[in-house]
């Protein structure tokens, strides 16, 4: 059997690219690409306090990658408020998976 080892991040761009290739070829997509970047941050005047983005994937599942609250503005809701207004927005696009 051949080494198993932690991925690198060049790995995980790999497999990323493989699995999207294999997925265009294979599953019928009515958007090329397949996938649809959402993203809300919340400022304040040109400070930014935190944001949430991630992908709407094949039009209905929800995939988020980042959540973030600078440390000054946590435990003061930004986080759920952007989490909220990211799962209303996919939702609102017909996604029901996330």
């Amino acid at each position: 059997m051949n080494e198993i080892s932690p991925g690198t991040e060049r790995d995980i761009e790999t497999l990323d690219k493989f699995i999207i290739e294999f997925n265009l070829k294979h599953l019928p997509f009515p958007e090329n690409p397949p996938w649809k970047t959402l993203s809300f941050v919340c400022k304040d005047g040109d400070i930014l306090l935190g944001g949430i983005y991630g992908y709407l994937i094949m039009n209905n599942i929800l995939k988020i990658d980042v959540l973030y609250v600078a440390e000054p503005y946590r435990n003061n809701g930004y986080g759920k408020t952007l989490l909220e207004r990211l799962e209303v927005e996919a939702k609102n696009q017909k996604a029901y998976l996330s």
